[in-house]
Order: structure tokens, then sequence, then C-alpha cells
């Protein structure tokens, strides 16, 4: 259903359109640029997956389960609490597609330096390493969270509400085909011998992620008229939690957020399960990536026009409940005789596909309960609850060595189903009147 725009007059016999069906200029342009930007993006992506590449890089280099756990605190810390303290800076953004193209840039210069570093070190791990590696990696997600909340930011300025799932679509499918092509052809013998493959593995993140910073610069984008109330440092911080404490919706969208994110803490622990417990290979690797890459493409396909015919907060209650069964199938395969577990470990990977269609599907619903000029606050506010708990996230891994990974795993499915039933009690943005004329605008916090 289109969401009606508030009339500026009070004469009922001649209303506004519709603000979905207010169309912006340039906006199948724009939206195959994004699609084309975002496929690229979603190549070099698949050179650092969060659930197989980078752990097995950090096992490699350091080893406990401890380390590996600090994985999911600096992605997600690193891309929450730098966005809300700078959203009133993005949101006076003039010309977000450059500053977008900027921050992909920065990331694509980070994986390059990572492979400098290893053939400078010739591929051999060394203590130094590892805080090399993770100052690249908390860095590549500090430019990953304003990445977010600009593209959220010109998703919400040029597409329309109920054309965003198409965006998703197009840009999450087609990006499955060249990342699995290139997975399957050049992960396997990178793979093989970690040492020298893991530079050429950070080098092939770094071409993907500087060609979609380029295609980000050809998008059609008129420069933004600068807000009144830009607000930096605590006034930053004092306005976001202004909007929250005005806001019941998305006080419960940051619930949401915060219980399903338990599932997050689990992604670099899916791995060393099946290494630890059931003995498979490196050999597995390469599977478990393409399968993943794949499920995301697949459920694309069916996410993103439910998106836009249902609205986002029904898709977002079936995710949620979809990715939960990864954790529960996960711990079923270590139950499993070791020739069965073998041949359907892969299929755990299946439901971690939802995982990061989930955050998207949150972010756009985010976009769609406030006016465009909130856009940014309420896209860092969503990250910033899938990020909380993932402080602890050293404590999952520690809680591993400790007693195993079923409690766990349990735990986290527990959390993330009790999310799918909070998400009953959100608003359907797209039922309500606007509070302005802006695309997809729901009523303002302020």
């Amino acid at each position: 259903m289109c969401l009606p725009s508030r009339p500026n007059l009070p004469d009922e016999t001649n209303p506004p359109p519709p603000a979905c069906e207010l169309v912006p200029p340039h906006e199948t342009t724009n939206l195959l640029l994004l699609a084309l930007h975002q496929i690229l993006f979603r190549v070099g992506w698949l050179f650092k997956t969060e659930t197989v590449i980078m752990p097995v890089f950090v096992d490699y280099v350091a080893g406990p389960a401890w380390v590996r756990g600090w994985l999911p605190v600096f992605s997600r810390l690193g891309q929450s609490l730098p966005p809300v303290l700078f959203a009133g800076y993005l949101g006076q953004v003039k010309l977000q597609r450059r500053a977008l193209a900027l921050v992909t840039g920065l990331m694509s210069l980070l994986f390059a330096a990572a492979a400098v570093m290893w053939w400078i070190a010739d591929s051999e791990p060394a203590e130094w390493m590892v805080i090399a590696l993770m100052s690249v990696y908390l860095g590549f997600f500090l430019c990953n969270g304003f990445y977010q909340v600009l593209l959220g930011s010109i998703q919400g300025k040029l597409i329309r509400a109920n054309r965003r799932g198409s965006l998703l679509r197009l840009s999450t499918f087609w990006g499955t085909v060249p990342a699995v092509a290139l997975g399957l052809l050049l992960l396997p013998r990178w793979l093989e011998q970690p040492g020298p493959g893991f530079g050429w593995i950070c080098f092939s993140a770094a071409i993907g992620f500087g060609l979609s910073a380029l295609v980000a610069l050809r998008v059609f984008e008129v420069p933004a008229t600068p807000a009144p109330d830009r607000t930096s440092g605590a006034n930053c911080f004092g306005a976001s939690w202004a909007a929250i404490k005005t806001d019941a919706n998305l006080r419960r969208l940051l619930l949401v957020s915060v219980l399903f994110s338990a599932g997050w803490m689990l992604w670099p622990h899916y791995q060393a399960l099946a290494r630890e417990r059931l003995q498979l290979s490196q050999s597995h690797l390469v599977v478990w990536v393409v399968t993943q890459s794949i499920a995301v493409g697949v459920f694309s396909l069916l996410v993103g026009p439910l998106a836009d015919r249902r609205g986002n907060r029904l898709t977002m209650q079936l995710m949620i409940f979809g990715a939960a069964l990864a954790p529960v199938s996960a711990v079923i395969c270590a139950y499993l005789p070791s020739q069965w577990a073998e041949g359907v470990y892969w299929m755990v990977y299946v439901p971690l596909g939802l995982t990061p269609l989930v955050s998207r599907v949150v972010l756009n619903y985010a976009l769609e309960i406030c006016d465009p000029i909130h856009h940014a606050r309420y896209q860092s506010l969503a990250n910033l609850g899938l990020a909380a708990p993932l402080v602890v996230s050293p404590l999952t891994g520690w809680l591993i060595d400790l007693t195993g990974f079923e409690w766990t795993f349990f735990l986290a499915a527990a959390a993330m189903g009790i999310a799918g039933l909070v998400a009953y009690g959100l608003d359907e943005p797209r039922h309500r009147l606007t509070s302005g004329s802006g695309f997809g605008a729901a009523q303002s916090p302020e």
C-alpha cells in the first residue's frame, strides 16, 4: 500500500498524490547505477566473508577462539558508534555520492594495504601481524559504518520506498553470479596455501571495492539543501536520545536489532565448529563461502518483491525466524555421524544467507519511519542496535572454549526467535500518514 502524504492545504477534495507516486529525477538510472555499485561491492565482500575467510585468516595468524571472538566486536562496533556521533554531519553532506565513493575507496585501500603486508612479511605468521590485521579490520568497518548510512540516505533520497526491494533484489542476486564464479575460480588455489593465498584474497577484495567506488561517482544526485539542525558531539548523542525517547516504534526496532544481533556473534565460530568437532578440512571452506553467497542471492529474489509488496515489517519477521535456524542446524550437525555431517554441514550456510539481508531490511525499515532529514540518524541508530551485544563477543569465544559450542549456539538461536516475536509489534509505515512529502517518510519523532 502506498504511503499518502499529508496535505499542505485543508482542502480534502484535491489531496496530493501518495509519496510513493512522487518519482525522483533519474530514478531508474540511479537504481541501475546503485545496483551495479552494490554488485561490485558484493564481489569485494566475498573475499572477506566474515563467516569463513576472515576467521580462518585470524586462526592462521593467532589461534585461540577468544582472538577470533573480537572480529564481530570490531565489525559491529566500528560501524555503529562513529555514524551515531557524526549523524548530524552525514545528514548535511550536499553530494552524498562523493562521500560514498570516498569511504568505499578507503575500504579498498585498507585491503590493498593488508595484501602488501602479507607479501612483505613473506606470508609467515608473526605477532605483529595479529595487531596489523585487526587494525585493518577495525578501520574497514569504521568506513563501512559511514558507508551504510550514506548508502541508506542516498536510497532514501533517490529511490521510492516501494522500489527499494527491487534494488535489493537486483544488486544481491546479480552480485551473486560474479561473486560465486570468481570464488570457485580463485579461492580453492588460494586457500590451499593460506599464507601466500591470503595476500591475493585481500588484493581481490581491494579491486572489488575500488571499482564499486568509481561507479558511485556516476550516480545522478542534486545537491541537498542544508538542514537547520546540524549537531555534533554530545549534541548529536542528545538528538539521537531524543529520537529514541519520543519514537516508540524506533525503540522497538532497536530491541529487535539487539536481540537479532546475538546471531552475529556466532559468525566466526561456524567454521571452527566444523573443523574442531567434525574434523572437516580446509577443502570445505570454498563450498561454505559459495553456499552462503548463493543463498543470499536466491533469498533476495523473494525478499525484494515481498518487501515492495507487503512492506519491510513482515519481511523482517519472516527472515529473522529463518536465520535462527542456522545455529540450531549447526549443533544438530555436530551430533551426526562424521560421514553424514561432512556431506550436510554446508546446509548450515543456507539460513546464514538470510542474516545480511535482515540488516538490509532493518535499515530500509528505518528509512520509512522517519522524515528524510532524519535518515542518517535513524540509519546510524539501527546500526547501533545491531552492534550493541557484540561488545561481549570475545566472551562468546571464551565460553565456547570453556563449555563447548552447544549452549552458546542455542542461546543465540533463542534470542533471535524472541526478536522475531518482538517484531510483530512494529508498525507498518506504509499504512500511516507521513509528516511531510519525503519519499516513504513516516511520523517524525520531533
